[in-house]
């Protein structure tokens, strides 16, 4: 649903005024979990990307990959071919990890005793 009264709050327009294609900026409330999301007139729906991706309502619902497939998948990512190949984690993305592996090894810790 788009929240008229926010948008105008925000934008000083009325979304029904504007047209399809506009290009302007829409308030939208999604009809499920209520996320307040902000969005072009031209991407509204009205679920948010979460809502419309769960359960039945998601294309690959109940669908599973077979063996074989799976190995094409990973024969294919393997060695230069994958995308990070050659790649090296920026300083920040490195102190990142050790926050992560000292809080995890921590939390290990704490379920041993």
């Amino acid at each position: 649903m788009i929240d008229e009264e926010e948008t105008f709050r925000q934008y000083g327009y009325h979304a029904c005024d504007l047209s399809r294609h506009s290009g302007k900026r829409i308030i939208a409330i999604c009809n499920d979990c209520g996320k307040i999301r902000e969005i072009t007139k031209d991407d509204y729906h009205d679920l948010c990307r979460s809502c419309a991706m769960q359960g039945v309502k998601n294309h690959n619902y109940g669908q599973h990959l077979s063996a074989t497939h799976k190995q094409k998948i990973a024969d294919a990512e393997k060695g230069e071919k994958n995308h990070n190949y050659g790649t090296h984690p920026s300083e920040k993305a490195r102190e990142k990890m050790r926050i992560a592996h000292k809080r995890t090894k921590r939390i290990l810790a704490t379920q041993k005793t």
